[in-house]
């Protein structure tokens, strides 16, 4: 078959740039290309340790928002930025600046630490939900996989950047009429 298909004349073919969908345009934004590969820094380092996990988890992909898949100066790590689920719910993602009104200003390390490590049992994810109940898009279990050092170091570094405020009402759901 392949001698026979060698035999074939060529073809030109110049297909159209394709466009994935939701949630697989989301998932190839998170693949990292070569020249966003950093060193690992130092954990002693722990502002830029966390910076470096910060950015390796993708965390602004979904709390920064954007206009035209472009990240708008000074709403970094802002917030509400919505994902439509089905039964016409809203979900929308947390404000992680260290505001202290609307953000993470008023948390310790170890709450920090405790809202992931909460999601370690495996039957966290396994909760069945009913349209309208609260729902959220947070992959919780699987960042609850990291270390307590991990963790601390992505609150450390969120406590560096510049404290925006962001009202986020995070989950609502739509009328159907």
């Amino acid at each position: 078959m392949v001698v026979y298909i060698r035999t074939l004349p060529s073809i030109q073919n110049d297909p159209p740039k394709s466009v994935a969908n939701f949630p697989m345009s989301m998932i190839m934004k998170t693949i990292p290309t070569e020249k966003q590969f950093t060193p690992k820094p130092d954990k002693s380092n722990i502002v830029a340790y966390g910076e470096y996990l910060t950015k390796g988890a993708s965390c602004a992909d979904c709390h920064t928002p954007s206009k035209d898949g472009v990240p708008i100066p000074g709403k970094e790590y802002t917030g509400g930025i919505e994902f439509n689920l089905p039964g016409n719910t809203v979900v929308r993602t947390a404000n992680l600046t260290p505001d202290n009104e609307t953000g993470l200003g008023l948390w310790t390390k170890e709450q920090f630490i405790k809202r992931f490590k909460q999601c370690s049992d495996p039957a966290y994810g396994n909760t069945p939900y009913k349209p309208g109940d609260f729902q959220t898009i947070m992959p919780w279990t699987i960042y609850a996989g990291l270390t307590e050092e991990d963790l601390g170091a992505i609150y450390e570094y969120l406590r560096t950047i510049p404290a925006v405020k962001n009202q986020v009402e995070k989950f609502s759901v739509k009328s159907q009429y």
